[in-house]
């Protein structure tokens, strides 16, 4: 496995304005929000990153309509996944909670990279399991 400095790596929080935050070891870092599914699926497809970090979508019953937009993201984004890699990608797909980036929220307001607040999330998602990873943790 590369190190982690030599990956590219991609964080989506997913819901009606999508959060999109990556890493790429040519450029660094980069952020940005988008309310079209085309865009996201655009940049995965594009990427192809090694590690792409989404957030678990989670309702206690009755959903919205922003809920239901956030379900479709997912799935749609689990299965492009899923065909990204029958045909020969490796994409290393982790699904992780809002708990998980909460640690690292101050630290990607602070690279002021962006100030939306879906691309912070997606930032500090990413922030977080490369620090997981770094520190020799399961990410």
């Amino acid at each position: 496995m590369p190190q982690i400095s030599e990956l590219k790596l991609m964080a989506i929080d997913p819901g009606p304005h999508t959060g999109m935050a990556v890493w790429l070891p040519s450029y660094g870092y980069k952020a940005q929000m988008t309310q079209d599914m085309d865009e996201v699926r655009t940049w995965i497809d594009d990427l192809i990153p090694d590690v792409l970090i989404i957030e678990r979508f989670a309702t206690a019953g009755r959903i919205s309509v922003d809920g239901l937009f956030t379900v479709d993201l997912v799935g749609q984004v689990k299965g492009m996944v899923w065909l990204l890699n029958k045909r020969g990608c490796h994409i290393d797909l982790k699904v992780r909670t809002p708990s998980q980036r909460r640690a690292f929220m101050f630290e990607a307001r602070e690279m002021k990279i962006t100030e939306g607040p879906h691309e912070l999330d997606a930032l500090a998602h990413l922030l977080a399991w490369k620090w997981l990873k770094e520190h020799g943790r399961n990410a």
